[in-house]
């Protein structure tokens, strides 16, 4: 189920789309150009190949579920819509490791929070100091 309503996916379509030579609007992929979409004679959109519609600026990232925020990309292996979602996942990845959300670091806060022992004891160093 897509996030965004009909009525945005189909301004979407159109938005990103073209007339053709034989007087037919066709849908292309917002970042490769592919044609994805046929519109029909009665204003329907009927699939050319698969493709999903995405957010611009993504969920997590304070990105709504508007017209200006959405866009179709072909989906599947090796294509825009999978290069797409896999760059987002690197970046929050990066993002949580140097916030400390991950890592030896929020592995030792968690053990903090639930009142176990650290795993390497402090011990007091020759003047009394830790």
């Amino acid at each position: 189920m897509s996030l965004f309503s009909q009525s945005v996916r189909h301004a979407t379509l159109l938005r990103q789309s073209f007339v053709g030579a034989d007087g037919v609007r066709v849908a292309t992929c917002a970042g490769c150009d592919k044609h994805i979409a046929r519109m029909t004679a009665s204003g329907g959109w009927v699939k050319l190949i698969p493709f999903d519609f995405d957010h611009r600026d993504e969920q997590a990232h304070g990105g709504g579920h508007t017209l200006d925020n959405c866009q179709a990309l072909c989906s599947g292996p090796d294509t825009c819509h999978a290069a797409k979602t896999a760059e987002f996942v690197a970046l929050n990845a990066k993002a949580d490791a140097q916030a400390g959300r991950t890592g030896q670091y929020a592995r030792r806060m968690a053990r903090k929070a639930r009142g176990e022992r650290p795993l390497i004891p402090q011990h007091k160093n020759a003047w009394g100091k830790r």
